[in-house]
């Protein structure tokens, strides 16, 4: 075959290359309208990381008489943003009781309602997906400079919709 002095016509590699070049843009196009169409749910992992945070927080250098004393403040403490906290998507519940006393301590934070959700949920022993995600967790601290050791149980929850 003798292909000297050949040339491809240009018309026929145009059209191809749009062709292609639309295939391309309808895959790109049908990609991100699957990956925005979809709605993640992170409730109950934000809500587990919260109430793990607080336990870990508060577990180091605990002492019981300064987190009852009236100027202790749990966002310095552990860090946390009391405008991200405080507002009307997040949750946190402290309880501590003492283990060889009847001590107790509670100390809450950010949306109140929804502790009635998380009680509901709890009581009814099913999720409702409406109501904010929940977690509640739960370990014994010991006080070092008091010798006595806590339980210290924490509700957090979460109503952050991700978009």
């Amino acid at each position: 075959m003798n292909l000297k002095n050949k040339k491809a016509e240009d018309r026929y590699v145009s059209i191809w290359t749009f062709i292609i070049m639309g295939a391309v843009i309808v895959a790109l196009v049908m990609g991100v309208l699957m990956i925005l169409s979809v709605k993640l749910d992170v409730r109950n992992i934000e809500a587990d990381t919260l109430a793990s945070k607080i336990i870990d927080c508060l577990n180091e250098d605990f002492d019981y008489s300064k987190i009852i004393a009236k100027d202790f403040n749990v966002y310095e403490k552990c860090r946390f943003h009391r405008e991200v906290l405080d507002s009307a998507i997040y949750y946190f519940n402290i309880k501590l009781t003492g283990v060889s006393d009847s001590s107790e301590y509670s100390l809450e934070g950010g949306n109140t309602d929804f502790r009635v959700q998380c009680e509901y949920q709890e009581l009814e022993n099913r999720v409702e997906i409406k109501l904010a995600a929940c977690s509640q967790k739960s370990a014994l601290i010991e006080d070092v400079k008091a010798g006595k050791i806590y339980k210290i149980n924490v509700m957090a929850a979460s109503n952050q919709v991700a978009i």
